[in-house]
């Protein structure tokens, strides 16, 4: 994941980095961005002058959030990320309590650039993370046809709803009797009952 402003302020957004890491990351991008030097020093100032003061911290913090968020150089940054610097950033960590505001096309989008890159563990992750929000449709189509039923499976582990109609039918189309025994063999997979045997049976034909 290359590292900016945005990157950096959410993975402080998500507590992933305490105040004094937001600090050294902050100081990092000073050399990474050195055109960018004197508003990166500004808010290194800032967030010192906040940490120093006798608000509480929760208050600190959250005052330091919306100094960063609101940012002019946070917003033009954001801007010129790429959907696959997007994907990065969430995949890069794990599950997460705040989330980009995005659409369903701009998922896609997401999920397509994780593809075109090989990146079974990113498109896995953003599926961890918008479970409920959007339709996976393009992911699972995706471990289907590299014939991954590691993280085929994982995909399904993580959903409220797993798509268990859409999948059979695509493992079925797919006629990979060896991915279906795969699937079918994973304990902690449970197909209904109905589709189950539809599947048992295409292996059997």
């Amino acid at each position: 994941m290359n590292k900016n402003i945005v990157t950096i302020i959410f993975k402080y957004i998500n507590k992933k980095h305490n105040n004094e890491e937001l600090l050294k990351d902050l100081n990092e991008l000073i050399e990474l961005y050195p055109k960018d030097k004197d508003i990166i020093i500004k808010y290194i100032t800032e967030i010192n002058e906040i940490m120093n003061s006798t608000l509480l911290d929760i208050e600190r913090d959250s005052k330091i959030e919306e100094l960063l968020i609101k940012s002019k150089y946070n917003i033009d940054t954001a801007k010129n990320m790429t959907p696959m610097d997007v994907a990065n950033m969430i995949g890069d960590l794990f599950y997460l309590e705040y989330l980009p505001d995005i659409d369903q096309e701009y998922f896609d989008e997401m999920v397509e650039e994780c593809i075109k890159n090989d990146k079974k563990e990113c498109a896995w992750r953003l599926a961890l993370n918008y479970d409920g929000r959007f339709d996976m449709d393009k992911i699972e189509t995706y471990f289907i046809d590299i014939k991954d039923s590691y993280y085929l499976a994982e995909l399904i582990s993580i959903q409220d709803n797993p798509n268990y109609s859409g999948i059979t039918t695509k493992l079925i189309n797919s006629k990979d009797k060896e991915l279906i025994q795969k699937m079918l063999s994973k304990e902690y997979i449970e197909f209904p009952d109905a589709l189950k045997t539809k599947l048992e049976k295409f292996i059997k034909d």
